[in-house]
């Protein structure tokens, strides 16, 4: 999963570079979205360490 979030920002900013504004926005935004989603799926889930 993180590897995709990698490949998403890359994609948004190739996007930047060939100047589509409105889709590099959007881009952007999904981005955002799933590395917000991914953090909080880490931030929640339990740990099962025992000592």
């Amino acid at each position: 999963m993180a590897s995709l979030l990698f490949l998403m920002f890359f994609v948004t900013m190739a996007l930047a570079l060939m100047n589509k504004e409105k889709l590099s926005f959007i881009a952007f935004g999904l981005s955002i979205a799933a590395s917000l989603f991914w953090f909080h799926h880490h931030a929640t889930s339990t740990l099962n360490i025992q000592l």
